[in-house]
């Protein structure tokens, strides 16, 4: 996300600001789990399938 500024801060503040509960960044970190970097907060599927240990 570093190098898409905009995008992610666009992106940051529809799903992690605002509704932190839909943001597959969040769901990771709530977890004590290390996000990975190219984790978008969209990507909730991903996050699912992380903390399932897939």
């Amino acid at each position: 996300m570093a190098t898409m500024p905009a995008a992610a801060s666009m992106m940051k503040k529809a799903f992690c600001l605002e509704h932190p509960e839909k943001c597959a960044r969040f769901q990771l970190a709530f977890h004590g789990i290390v996000v990975p970097s190219n984790l978008y907060p969209n990507q909730v599927e991903r996050a699912k399938m992380i903390l399932a240990g897939k």
